[in-house]
């Protein structure tokens, strides 16, 4: 959903407007959005808070910002394939990160159903 929830942004808009054909950023874009998701899921868990997500979510697109006007400055045209939002070295960077995080994460290798699970507390004796 959070990958999806970003494809009209990519097709229509100039928020992903870069060197790279549409036809390709969209599916890449998306990828890379749906793998980071793993990672604002696991922040989530962690946490139990819609705050640190939210900080790393702009932490995450501040880096992106600041390393393609890096790599803006210093690459040509191909970069934008390999670096930044449409690269496939980000991509593969991310979806590792979420295969990690799917295969040694504690809470999804749990018995219990974590949705809406909340933390009871235990009445003092």
């Amino acid at each position: 959903m959070h990958g999806c929830f970003h494809l009209p942004l990519i097709l229509f808009a100039t928020t992903y407007d870069t060197e790279v054909a549409r036809w390709l950023a969209a599916p890449v874009v998306v990828a890379l959005i749906t793998a980071g998701g793993v990672f604002y899921a696991w922040v989530w868990d962690r946490s139990k808070s819609v705050w640190p997500v939210a900080i790393a979510h702009n932490t995450v697109n501040t880096v992106f910002d600041l390393g393609a006007a890096a790599v803006a400055a210093t690459g040509g045209v191909n970069i934008a394939y390999i670096a930044g939002e449409t690269g496939f070295a980000t991509l593969g960077v991310v979806v590792v990160t979420a295969v990690v995080l799917l295969r040694y994460a504690r809470v999804w290798h749990s018995s219990e159903p974590q949705i809406g699970r909340r933390p009871v507390p235990v009445a003092a004796a």
